[in-house]
């Protein structure tokens, strides 16, 4: 995701066509935010401890000291913030009917995409908050694991 994600955003066609939006006085999303919040989740997973720390335990369940269990969560939270942005721009900005009035004037974008990354990462993180409902008992696991101690 993230690296399609910068293709999108590093791209020159990318770029004139959001800033011919603005020109037009269309509303698009704050770029500058979200290249900041790839390289946030970036950081993330080069700072992750190694996933083999994991340990299949009894019942199916996962075992993993506190130092991995809060990667896990750093990755996913900043995951997540990511999808929130790209929902809020699809919602609240004018960025789609932007790329409709191009496709209407004869111009489709041609460029580099990254929806679908974001949506598969949503439906990841979907999956994995059905498995914790479904499998943790209630209250088992911290709100924050940044707040459960070592």
């Amino acid at each position: 995701m993230l690296n399609r994600m910068d293709a999108v955003l590093d791209s020159t066609l990318h770029q004139a066509i959001v800033a011919e939006a603005i020109q037009n006085g269309f509303v698009m999303p704050d770029v500058e935010s979200m290249r900041e919040k790839t390289n946030a989740l970036r950081l993330a997973i080069a700072m992750s401890p190694d996933p083999h720390d994991v340990r299949l335990y009894k019942n199916n369940m996962l075992l993993m000291p506190v130092k991995t269990a809060r990667a896990f969560y750093n990755v996913a939270a900043c995951g997540q913030d990511i999808v929130v942005d790209v929902f809020h721009a699809i919602e609240k900005t004018q960025y789609l009917p932007w790329f409709t009035v191009l496709k209407n004037r004869g111009e489709p974008y041609a460029g580099p995409t990254s929806l679908q990354e974001v949506f598969n990462v949503w439906a990841n993180l979907e999956r994995s908050v059905s498995s914790e409902k479904k499998y943790a008992a209630p209250n088992a696991l911290p709100r924050s694991w940044f707040d459960a101690q070592p």
